[in-house]
């Protein structure tokens, strides 16, 4: 029974109803108030009882200098006429001939000006002013009510404001999923299904942030065990007569030590020590000397510096890695291609851009969302001849990441790849960009 008292579905059903009950009520209120009062008189009757007192007062004394003491007190124009004399108060005022001929009612306005007419025996009067528009007066309670009106629908807007809070908590939560931080717990302070929802939420996140770490200690500690044994392989592959034999063992050994040691770098990137060590780097020399270690390679690398190249605080270690794989991929990926890759470096406001551009085989847009997770592959055949291991954007990425950096890649099939990269001035502190 509890639960389905704290049931939001309930409580939002409850407030709807209630707001809509209490408005009606209010409004009926209303409408009694206005039209079955005994004591509020309707607004003809009211203007017949202001114009009689008027009249009688003209018609005690029908003189120019009476009408002109009333129509200066209630700031309007009197017309007067009987068998004998005429006058007004104001000569600019309508005569009765005009009223008449525009109007055959007794009341009624004429020029956007009210007026009334009377007649007693001989006696016609025309009374003209503005005065003589009289607003209905609000009964007794009215703004109250109004007001109550008005917070009912503050306390229930704030009332289901604080209902579905924690959906703006999910949502801000499941955002940060998604950028990787899967160290985002939602306070939970309610016992409703979104406080339900809340409390799973957390669970997830602690099992997916378990799993994850325990893939990575495998992978780690795979590697570490696989050291051993390829090095003692390594020494073995000498000793073998068959040079073509000797060439293909010796390939693969290099491809799965290379494969071991981005992993073991990436594992080292994420751990507590294994943030950037900068120093001061002239980029334009940095990238020549990276470059120049591809030469001989189709399709080859062209490249675009300015004349004053920037320089850059970066750990060098890993800014050799991180190009060394993006120019490999280039290079890998083009090979059939007479176009050569191209390498461009741009500076920028608090950084500088670096661009590498193939005209490959491109990369097909259902993969581009995922190009970045770990041993993803393109091609799923994991041939080395047509590529590695799919770490090595997973590993760029994160040296990306830990110098404050970001990296983009944009590719189209069949027409190449362009991944950019910015990396600012100075990496962040440790901690800093976590």
């Amino acid at each position: 029974m509890k639960k389905r008292l704290n049931s939001i579905f309930i409580r939002l059903l409850a407030t709807m109803l209630f707001t809509a009950v209490f408005i009606n009520v209010l409004f009926f209120s209303l409408l009694l108030v206005f039209f079955r009062s005994p004591e509020v008189p309707s607004l003809h009757e009211r203007l017949r009882a202001y114009a009689s007192y008027i009249f009688a007062d003209l018609d005690s004394e029908p003189t120019l200098a009476h009408a002109r003491q009333i129509a200066g007190r209630l700031y309007l124009d009197i017309r007067y006429r009987d068998s004998h004399t005429s006058w007004a108060t104001n000569p600019n005022m309508p005569t009765f001939a005009e009223i008449e001929k525009n109007t055959k009612r007794s009341a009624g306005i004429y020029h956007e000006t009210p007026y009334l007419l009377s007649k007693n025996g001989d006696r016609s009067y025309l009374l003209y002013g503005h005065i003589l528009f009289l607003h209905p007066r609000l009964p007794q309670g009215f703004y109250f009510v109004l007001a109550l009106i008005l917070l009912l629908f503050i306390a229930s807007y704030l009332f289901i404001r604080t209902i579905i809070k924690p959906v703006k908590q999910l949502q801000k939560a499941v955002e940060q999923i998604k950028a990787g931080n899967l160290d985002i717990h939602i306070p939970v302070r309610r016992m409703d299904e979104l406080g339900e929802l809340s409390v799973r939420f957390n669970v997830m996140a602690d099992q997916i942030k378990k799993m994850l770490k325990a893939k990575d200690q495998l992978l780690l500690d795979v590697s570490h065990e696989l050291r051993s044994p390829l090095t003692r392989m390594k020494v073995a592959a000498e000793f073998i007569k068959d040079r073509k034999l000797k060439h293909t063992l010796t390939e693969e050994m290099d491809g799965m030590e290379g494969m071991i040691s981005e992993i073991l770098e990436t594992a080292r990137i994420n751990s507590p020590y294994g943030k950037p060590n900068p120093e001061e780097i002239a980029l334009q020399g940095f990238l020549k000397n990276i470059i120049d270690s591809f030469a001989g390679r189709k399709p080859g690398i062209v490249w675009h510096a300015p004349k004053n190249a920037p320089v850059i605080r970066a750990d060098a270690r890993q800014l050799t890695m991180l190009f060394n794989n993006i120019l490999d991929n280039a290079l890998r990926y083009s090979a059939h291609q007479e176009k050569p890759a191209r390498v461009r470096i741009q500076t920028k406001e608090g950084g500088v851009d670096i661009s590498v551009k193939d005209y490959g085989y491109g990369i097909p847009n259902r993969d581009l969302p995922y190009i970045f997770e770990p041993f993803y592959r393109v091609d799923s055949s994991r041939s080395r001849e047509t590529g590695g291991y799919g770490i090595g954007f997973s590993l760029s990425k994160r040296i990306v990441d830990a110098h404050g950096g970001t990296i983009e890649i944009q590719s189209t099939e069949r027409r190449g790849t362009t991944v950019t990269i910015f990396l600012p001035c100075s990496p962040p502190e440790p901690g800093e960009n976590s």
